[in-house]
């Protein structure tokens, strides 16, 4: 059975509740051995962004076309970039804590051009976020 196309419809209720510009992240390499681990984030205006075709989650998408979509989704985004953290961090820190590293540098690199009022994180873990 094939996935459900990406909507909107969380940044719209994100919008609906006066969250206006909305970020999303999503990370990659938290299962390789060897690091590094990246973080990407998207910055959007949640009421007026419109539905980019073609963009799923990327592990339903072939590399090539994955790497075909990063002009349309830079050219529709409001903010972007991604952030890294390396296997010597990970050793240093752990992984969650080197996800935050990764991620925080994306967000500071998105908030020089657009500051989020909302942030989605992809999956069931606050990585993001410093533990209290």
């Amino acid at each position: 059975m094939a996935a459900a196309a990406p909507t909107l419809a969380w940044e719209r209720e994100l919008a609906a509740q006066g969250y206006q510009v909305v970020a999303g992240c999503d990370e990659v390499g938290r299962g390789s051995l060897a690091g590094p681990v990246s973080v990407g984030v998207v910055v959007i205006h949640a009421e007026t962004a419109t539905e980019l075709p073609g963009v799923k989650d990327s592990k339903l998408l072939r590399p090539l076309v994955r790497e075909a979509l990063v002009p349309s989704i830079a050219a529709w985004a409001a903010a972007s970039a991604v952030g890294h953290a390396s296997a010597r961090e990970i050793d240093d820190v752990g992984l969650v804590a080197a996800l935050r590293l990764a991620g925080t540098r994306a967000m500071a690199q998105a908030a020089s051009t657009l500051v989020p009022d909302f942030v989605i994180l992809d999956g069931n873990q606050d990585w993001l976020s410093t533990p209290e």
